[in-house]
């Protein structure tokens, strides 16, 4: 995919078409885009991951492939489970504490990112 930058020295919000996109851009924004992440949960009600990895997260949202990838800023979640195109079930890798965005990353190039993202402690 190519990025061009619009002609003109600003763009006012609310102001850009699908027709002013490159074409393959414009096909996946109005076909929805790609995956959508709802919520993030972590189990037993905790409100953090451990640095050592290992936990299972859940993530409720829509349009997750069969194939979808899950990262961690850059990192690849170690297992990946596809419970249905709603629901997928990931191990955190060890990182060190700190708060990271989490991708969702389909198989055609469809993404979204989770934010605040998730919490290790």
């Amino acid at each position: 995919m190519t990025v061009r930058k619009l002609k003109g020295s600003a763009i006012e919000p609310g102001t850009i078409t699908t027709t002013q996109l490159e074409s393959s851009v414009s096909q996946s924004i109005s076909a929805g885009g790609g995956p959508k992440i709802q919520s993030l949960s972590y189990p037993n009600s905790n409100t953090s991951s451990p640095t050592v990895g290992g936990d299972t997260i859940t993530l409720t949202g829509s349009n997750f492939d069969a194939n979808v990838g899950i990262y961690i800023n850059s990192t690849a979640a170690p297992s990946v489970t596809r419970n249905s195109s709603s629901n997928v079930v990931f191990t955190t890798p060890a990182l060190a504490a700190g708060t990271y965005l989490v991708y969702a990353i389909n198989s055609n190039g469809g993404f979204a990112v989770h934010v605040p993202g998730i919490n290790i402690a």
